[in-house]
Parts: structure tokens; sequence; C-alpha cells
């Protein structure tokens, strides 16, 4: 590894374990010809992380739990050659919690051996039964130039004390009001160090956090369904975590639309043109395209066809929409902001979409390397993501996704071109969709028969717009669709966006993600109807 001034003794530690663990040496006999099989490429990933949550409901506290500390180290080997690739071993253990030096060289230690005779276990497995697969099994991986960079800055110290008052005080106010059956505020915080070293010679470290506050409302609607509806604020910018006033301004914008559900009509299914809030198109290219359907590693592993290599070239959706996966997203600064993925590689903006026509897919250091081979051509990897402390390793992951129009319209045009659809088409009405959360498919089969790439996507509010102007609030349904039906459904994207913030869950745990996206049309979608005793 090259020479650093490194000032982080765990750094210096993991280094040194690093080392030791290249050194390792399995000798085998193949044949007649002895081998010996060295580690290839070590790396580990230490992380210390605190959360606390706290619920409030109606004024009382419920639940707080105190920043609750934990650490882990994840350790990456693989062993084998150049030419077939590699037998790999991911392990994540339990770490002591602060520096406690001597017991983490112990673990270090003991876990890279484990990891080396378990890959190197792996490596000969596949030269046995490589003549019956499809695929090749080994592992392969891009190289990578040496990068050190170590962030030094503290986080920051959240008053929880301060925040369970304002929640109770806040909950109180919201519960008080008319037709609620309860009011809740809740604050989610995670704080995560991360160190990073690799036998390439990279070394990083750095320091982050994310607070999430939801207020929602619960409501006993004329049916005597038990309904929630609720707005999030995520934010890694201690000036806008939301304190007593905002909460307040928040529960004021929530509240009328949440009481009109009381009464209003529950929406019956059908095909309807649909007006979609810039949340609402975020969540849809999310789960339609972005966030699973095209990472390289399902499509290597679990064959999934919906948007494969096969597709690169081809047209998915109307050639006036782009869409780029952005990790360095200035609007992502204060929350979903990273210079570098989960296996020390740097990150990049990505083209995904460019007119319609479909450019790359989400890789890490694996797939970038199968498909370079099978595409002869270079890929670049920097996808890699996992929640912090998960026991899984990383895989492609969408980070914040950039979504692009070359025909900006305004939401008048929009609005217009949708009670113009409904009047050529004999629509009753066409629907005004708030976004909420989503849900995709990747599997090419299950046991409920679902259909790889279709989605459902549930509105936080939803309205039926008339084609004499009237609007009026509906309940209990969501839109789903295959992926090509609803991204080949949009006919119109706004002009002015905004970045919003969620989370996106997978094989690889729960991580923050962010949609810079707009208001947009959709020239006609499925609507579900919900169960009555459905909770959401």
């Amino acid at each position: 590894m090259p020479q650093a001034n490194v000032s982080d003794d765990l750094i210096k530690y993991m280094k040194d374990a690093v080392d030791k663990g290249m050194a390792l040496k399995e000798n085998r006999i193949v044949g007649d010809a002895p081998i010996a099989l060295m580690p290839k490429f070590i790396s580990i990933t230490h992380e210390e992380s605190d959360s606390a949550w706290l619920n409030a409901v109606n004024g009382g506290l419920y639940r707080k739990e105190s920043l609750s500390p934990s650490a882990q180290l994840s350790i990456d080997v693989r062993v084998g050659d150049d030419v077939n690739g590699t037998g790999y071993c991911f392990n994540s253990v339990v770490a002591p919690i602060g520096h406690h030096i001597s017991e983490l060289e112990r673990i270090m230690e003991k876990n890279i051996k484990k990891g080396f005779y378990e890959s190197t276990g792996d490596y000969f497995s596949h030269h046995s039964t490589i003549s019956t697969l499809r695929k090749n099994p080994f592992k392969k991986m891009l190289k990578l130039d040496p990068i050190v960079k170590l962030d030094s800055a503290e986080l920051p110290d959240i008053d929880m004390d301060e925040l369970a008052q304002i929640a109770e005080e806040q909950s109180k106010e919201l519960g008080k009001r008319e037709g609620i059956e309860e009011g809740s505020v809740s604050y989610n915080i995670k704080t995560v160090a991360k160190r990073f070293v690799s036998s390439e010679g990279t070394m990083l470290m750095e320091k982050n956090w994310k607070l999430a506050c939801i207020i929602t409302f619960t409501i006993k609607d004329s049916d005597g369904r038990m309904l929630e509806f609720f707005d999030v604020i995520s934010t890694s910018d201690l000036k806008k975590i939301p304190k007593a006033e905002k909460i307040r301004r928040i529960g004021d914008v929530l509240y009328k639309p949440t009481i009109a559900r009381i009464d209003c009509p529950v929406q019956e299914a059908g095909y309807f043109p649909v007006l979609c809030d810039g949340l609402g198109i975020g969540v849809l290219f999310h789960e339609t395209i972005a966030a699973h359907l095209l990472s390289a590693k399902y499509i290597l592993e679990q064959n999934l066809t919906t948007f494969d290599f096969s597709k690169l070239g081809q047209k998915v959706m109307p050639e006036f929409i782009s869409l780029y996966d952005n990790p360095r997203l200035k609007e992502a600064l204060k929350w979903n902001y990273s210079e570098f993925d989960d296996e020390g590689v740097p990150t990049q903006r990505r083209v995904l979409v460019e007119n319609g026509i479909l450019k790359g897919h989400l890789h890490d250091r694996h797939t970038a390397a199968v498909v370079s081979e099978m595409l002869k051509q270079p890929i670049y990897s920097g996808n890699s993501r996992r929640e912090p402390n998960s026991c899984e390793a990383p895989e492609p992951r969408i980070s914040n996704l950039e979504i692009i129009t070359s025909q900006p319209k305004s939401f008048k045009e929009m609005k217009m071109e949708l009670i113009t659809r409904c009047i050529k088409e004999g629509a009753p009405y066409g629907i005004w969709f708030f976004g909420g959360g989503g849900v995709v498919s990747v599997e090419e089969s299950n046991e409920e028969g679902g259909t790889p790439g279709a989605s459902e996507h549930l509105p936080r509010f939803l309205y039926r717009i008339y084609p004499d102007g009237k609007i009026i609030p509906v309940k209990c349904a969501h839109l789903t669709g295959t992926a090509y039906q609803l991204l080949n459904s949009v006919v119109m994207l706004g002009a002015n966006r905004k970045y919003h913030t969620g989370y996106c869950g997978s094989d690889s745990g729960f991580i923050g993600v962010g949609e810079l996206s707009m208001s947009g049309l959709l020239s006609k979608a499925e609507f579900s109807k919900e169960k009555k005793d459905l909770e959401r």
C-alpha cells in the first residue's frame, strides 16, 4: 500500500490487518501440480452508528430511545486468479463500541483468516462446477487506483430531550383538531462514522447523519376505516430540523385534505388520465426503472429481463425524458450526497436514460467487470451501497435520481391536457395523484403470480378532476402497472423541479435516496381499489 499521512489510529490498525492478511498462503495440489493461493483483494469496513427514535401520540410520549451506539466490522476477501476470477467471502461481525484496539485487532485477524479460507474453498468449488453452469460463478473486479481521504468533521449533538418535548406538545395540538383520532409526531435519527481500508491502498473515513420527522393524522372515515395521512421531512441540516413552528405549519397544510377523507367517495378501479405531483413522478421513475430494475446484479443473478443489457440503445420511454443517477447532486448536499460508494469507488453522475434511450445500468465492481467483458467496452462502477451496519454485502443501488425533460410544460398546460383527454376519450374524470411510496417486483415469478417490473404506487392524497374543472377528494385506491406501461404513459413533464428525500429498501437494507423531479401527466394509468381493511 502507498504511504499516506494518516492520523487516525484505527485506520492504521485496519491497514496493518489488511497487510498481514495479504501475506496469507494456502498450498494445494491440483492434478500433479502444486499451487500456492494468496488473497487477490481484502477490504475492511468499520462502522460506528448511533440511532435514536421517539414517538408521541396525542401528547403522550410512547417511545423514546436515546442514542443507541453499535459498531460493526465487515470484511471482504477474494482469492483466485486473473483469468477465471476469484472466490468470494463477505463477512460482517459485531465489534466493540469504542476503539478497543487489541480486541479489534483480534477480530480483524480472525475474520480475515476465516474469509481467506472460505474464499479459497469458494474458488475451488467453482472450478468443480463451472462446466455444469450457464454462467461463470467466479467474482470479477476492475482495478482501482488508491484513494486516501479522511473526513475528521464532528457529528452534531442533537438534544433529544428538546425534541421529545416538541413531539409531546405538537402531537397534543394535532390530536385536538376536530375529526382527528390520533395526531402523532416522530423523530428518527441515525449517525454513522465509517472507515474503509483496502489492499489496493484506498483509505477512507467519513461521517454523516440523517434525521426524519414524521407528522401523522389518523382518522376514522364514515365506513369505519382507520386511515393515516402523513408527511415526512428528512434532512441532514441542523438548521432544518423541524421544530414546533414548522410542525404546526405542516399540520395546517396536512389537516384540510386529511379531514376531507372522512366522508369522501372511495375511488373505483379503472383507467384514467393522471396528473402527478413532483413526488409522485419521482417515485414513479424510481420504482418503474431506476431503483431495482437497472441493477446489474439482479440482471446477472436473477435473470431479470425488463431492462437487461440487450435493451441498451433501445427506446424505453418517451424521447423528451432523460434520467441520471447523481450521488454528487448539489441539491442532495444536506441529505444523500456521497463522494465514494461502499466499495471505496469514487462516485460520478451516470446517464441511465438519454432522450428515451436506455444508456446504462447501476454497477458494483463485480458487475462492472463482468459487463465490461460481455459488451467489450469499459463500464464504470461506483453504485455499490448498503444500509450502515447491515450484515449484507453492498449491491448496486440508486442514490439521487435526476429527471430531465427537453419539453417542460406548465402545470396549467398539463391540467388542461388532462381535461382535454377526458373529453376526447369519454372518461368521466381524471385523477390528481399526490405521491407517497411505492414497491416494484424484481422476481421473474413468485407465488402471488407477480409480473417482473410491475409496481404499485401508494398516494398520500387523491382527487378527481372533472371536465368542467370541478375537483373532489377520493380515497382508498392506488396506481399500478408494468414498467413499460407506466413509463410510456408519461406524455408531459413540468418545468419546476424539486428535490424529494426518502428511503429505499432492498437486500442490502434501507438507504437514503432522493429524486430531483417535477410534476407530470400520464395519458392513462390503472387504479386498483384498496381493500377495506388495508393499512398503509
